[in-house]
């Protein structure tokens, strides 16, 4: 039987730390699962860095849980996407568009390191983005509620920034090896 594409990539890093985004999905949701009945009849949607709410609007399920499982959505579409094509990276349709007469000539030692240093930065940026939409939940239901602290709105920037830094690593990296690669 054919070995699926994610377990190929979890050489590069414990399958357990998939634990991370999912736990954090998990308790979003039942946080606003056993929040919702007691949010008032409008809530907030727009929140500054600083804690001032700029809209609301009406409670209802799509409202109040589009948050969450949007980020539910976020995590499993980057991760089937990105993690797919790093487990095809040698492939023409791969990551790095390698031609056959190009990948013969590139050593596998090479597109591992390559490999490892790509997954894990897609892990820790989809993990990120995760984490930074799902606070963004907490601080709308916290909003909701006027328990909002100041300043505690730049905190899912804070996990934005780091999933944009390793984007920028990411596309660094490969740009780096094709034009390595080409060279050969």
């Amino acid at each position: 039987m054919k070995t699926l594409f994610y377990k190929r990539l979890w050489r590069f890093y414990p399958a357990y730390l998939e634990i991370i985004p999912l736990t954090v999905i998990i308790a979003s949701l039942l946080y606003t699962w056993i929040s919702y009945p007691q949010l008032p009849d409008s809530i907030a949607v727009g929140i500054t860095a600083n804690g001032t709410v700029t809209a609301y609007t009406p409670k209802d399920f799509g409202s109040v849980f589009y948050t969450p499982l949007s980020a539910l959505v976020l995590y499993a579409l980057l991760t089937f996407v990105s993690y797919r094509r790093m487990a095809k990276l040698e492939d023409p349709s791969g990551e790095l568009h390698l031609p056959a007469h190009l990948a013969k000539k590139v050593s596998s030692k090479y597109l591992e390191s390559y490999r490892t240093f790509s997954v894990r930065m897609i892990f820790i940026a989809i993990t990120a983005l995760v984490i930074a939409t799902n606070l963004s939940s907490f601080l709308q239901i916290q909003a909701s509620f006027d328990n909002l602290y100041a300043l505690l709105g730049y905190l899912p920037w804070v996990f934005y920034l780091l999933a944009m830094i390793c984007a920028l690593l990411q596309f660094i990296k490969t740009r780096n090896v094709r034009k390595t690669i080409q060279g050969l």
